[in-house]
């Protein structure tokens, strides 16, 4: 088993702290964002064994079936209440 000598332990500690600082997030903020001139709301994502909840927003007028989309898990933002 190998031993920490007292250099070892301050590196660790001092590494662990850094990413601690590093992942942790400044500051949080809600983004709010009106309705107007938007079709948004809750849709279903057929997968191959089921479906899966997902978000929509996206602008009411204009031809964007050639733009790309952003598909976010809603774990990731907080859409679940």
């Amino acid at each position: 088993m190998k031993t920490f000598t007292r250099r070892s332990f301050f590196t660790t500690v001092t590494l662990a702290r850094g990413f601690a600082l590093a992942v942790h997030p400044i500051s949080v903020n809600v983004i709010r964002t009106d309705l107007h001139e938007l079709i948004a709301g809750a849709v279903q994502i057929s997968v191959a064994d089921g479906v899966i909840p997902a978000y929509r927003a996206m602008p009411n007028t204009g031809n964007f079936s050639s733009h790309g989309f952003i598909n976010m898990g809603s774990k990731v933002i907080a859409i679940k209440s």
